[in-house]
């Protein structure tokens, strides 16, 4: 506020933030399991969804008929969707970054209040996921 220059003046910053729902190496360590086991537990869970479609009476012919192979194409699908969802929702949220500036017509400016302090204001961060309402405070030092 004390430098030499032309007044008004205006003062800005942005605020960028990321919420961190899980850490790489968790990630990492989801994925690699996944890489190693997930074509298995796809082959297993659409064998057992086979096997309960012929024990509740569905005939599904051979496991290699044409209604076995759409059931096994769908409920692979689906496995792969749902191991993507839950990879997805781990992965960290980063927010649009959310810029305030400040406008201060010369240098003996004051708050509304008087003070040197603004008070509390407030800026949302939103993410399709989240929203939170972020609390700041201007402060002018000389």
């Amino acid at each position: 506020m004390t430098r030499s220059g032309t007044w008004p003046r205006a003062f800005s910053t942005t605020f960028l933030m990321a919420e961190s729902d899980g850490s790489g190496a968790f990630m990492e360590a989801l994925r690699a399991l996944w890489a190693a086991v997930g074509e298995v537990v796809e082959e297993l869970v659409v064998a057992a969804v086979v096997a309960g479609a012929g024990a509740i009476g569905i005939a599904v012919g051979s496991p290699g008929g044409p209604v076995g192979m759409i059931i096994g194409a769908v409920v692979g699908v689906a496995v792969g969707l749902i191991a993507h969802f839950l990879f997805a929702s781990l992965e960290d949220d980063v927010f649009e970054p959310a810029t305030v500036t400040l406008l201060l017509p010369n240098a003996q400016s004051v708050f509304p209040s008087g003070q040197r302090r603004s008070g509390k204001r407030s800026e949302n961060l939103t993410h399709p996921s989240a929203s939170y309402l972020l609390k700041y405070e201007w402060e002018l030092v000389l």
